[in-house]
């Protein structure tokens, strides 16, 4: 079993800058928050509402909020400012800046500045002192590149800008950290993601080789932590001028097809794996391909909602099911092997990929699911959820 991977560290805006070492920005981007992540239909006021302000700051009240998102996260705000975010056990702290009247400073924008920051994430903690001054002010200035999102569905998100203004890294509410980098696309600035890293420490690579396309990715790489304590890579290559991507794993001849890839706002990659419809020779399945298969199902029941979307959930039935055939073999009884529960996982999954016909289609996505759902307990622990009458 291989040592598990040290989940990159959050705050890195890309480029050769990393967090301990920002220095003063000589032309700041006061506005790259908006510019960055404002959608064609909304306002900038849409994407980065502020609490009211009056008079020379905002002045922080007793009260505390708590709000839960939908990724699961809690958001604690305090006066109206949000002063934590956790979600399981990782979690950020804010601090903002006062005056001598103890009100929260603001920046020429009228955002709260922050003053420092204390991180919790995978049992690695670590703070960021905004307010410690240094020979150059690097950290002083530092605190005009980052944005606490105070309201809306991004509420909770931690960003930071290089010092260029090319850069940007987002710490997410369920502590996805993406970072996106500025082109310039018909004399435009426009913002492509170029990596993403995630609270379990897996992360996805993009890479943009069309220069005439210069926001489409011509190359994806995924890299994560399976099961079995390995470590996978698969590398998708977008098939000519397609839509469609061909995706290789490393270490295995298994090869997939996806379509209709969607990159949603926390990074996440969604898609549909394409099924042929062709049929090989048998063959015996390795370890390797059990893992693959393993991995393989549990983002796509989660794409799917199986368990709504909870993959230790899911992980957790496959465990009892393997479990379960693992007992039968050491006490030699008949029992599924890996090419076996392999092809249930590929199976399973065909369940949400294949392209139904005849009957069917009138099988509804919400039914789809439940039969997963009731598949997986069912394997798990056949003589509490079967029933045999």
């Amino acid at each position: 079993m291989s040592t598990p991977r040290t989940p990159a560290k959050p705050y890195e805006a890309g480029g050769e800058e990393k967090s301990e070492k920002y220095v003063p920005p000589e032309n700041l981007r006061p506005e790259w928050n908006v510019a960055l992540y404002t959608k064609p239909s909304e306002s900038p006021a849409a994407v980065q509402e502020r609490p009211e302000v009056r008079g020379a700051g905002s002045e922080m009240v007793d009260k505390t909020v708590e709000l839960k998102k939908r990724d699961g996260s809690t958001v604690h705000l305090e006066g109206g400012l949000v002063t934590k975010i956790s979600k399981g056990e990782n979690s950020q702290e804010i601090e903002y800046q006062r005056g001598v009247d103890n009100n929260v400073k603001l920046d020429a924008n009228g955002s709260p500045l922050i003053a420092k920051i204390k991180s919790n994430i995978n049992g690695m903690e670590s703070t960021i002192d905004l307010t410690a001054g240094t020979a150059d002010g690097g950290m002083l200035n530092l605190a005009n590149r980052m944005r606490v999102i105070q309201s809306g569905e991004k509420i909770g998100e931690v960003m930071i800008a290089s010092q260029d203004g090319k850069h940007v890294s987002t710490m997410h509410s369920d502590f996805t950290n993406t970072t996106h980098e500025v082109v310039s696309v018909g004399g435009k600035d426009t913002p492509r993601l170029i990596n993403v890293i995630k609270a379990d420490g897996s992360t996805i690579e993009y890479t943009y080789n069309d220069n005439t396309k210069p926001t489409r990715p011509t190359q994806i790489t995924e890299r994560y932590n399976s099961a079995m304590g390995g470590m996978i890579t698969q590398v998708s290559d977008r098939v000519g001028d397609s839509e469609k991507f061909v995706t290789h794993t490393a270490g295995s001849d298994k090869v997939t097809w996806r379509q209709n890839l969607k990159i949603e706002d926390n990074g996440r990659l969604a898609y549909q794996e394409i099924v042929t419809n062709f049929m090989e020779g048998p063959r015996e399945y390795s370890n390797t391909d059990l893992t693959g298969a393993r991995e393989e199902f549990i983002k796509v029941a989660a794409s799917h909602g199986v368990f709504k979307g909870n993959e230790n959930t899911i992980e957790s039935w496959m465990n009892k099911f393997e479990n379960r055939q693992k007992r039968f073999e050491d006490k030699g009884w008949k029992c599924a092997s890996h090419d076996d529960i392999a092809e249930s996982y590929r199976n399973l999954s065909r369940i949400f990929t294949d392209e139904p016909r005849g009957n069917a289609k009138r099988v509804t996505a919400g039914e789809r699911r439940l039969a997963v759902e009731t598949e997986l307990m069912e394997l798990g622990d056949p003589v509490k959820y079967i029933n045999q009458g």
